[in-house]
């Protein structure tokens, strides 16, 4: 069973770049997670976080 897939939507995140071009700093990332896993949100863009639950 995977404990946490990251899907990179736009931006670039985790050593990755995705595919839709940005015109500012920022990082959009799909996250599944089993229950009891943990990450940390990537800060390397510098752009504030919005996480949503």
């Amino acid at each position: 069973m995977i404990e946490l897939l990251a899907r990179l939507i736009a931006g670039r995140a985790l050593g990755a770049q995705a595919a839709v071009k940005t015109h500012s700093p920022l990082v959009y990332l799909h996250w599944e997670r089993a229950a009891g896993a943990r990450a940390e949100l990537p800060g390397e863009a510098g752009a504030p976080a919005n996480p949503m639950a």
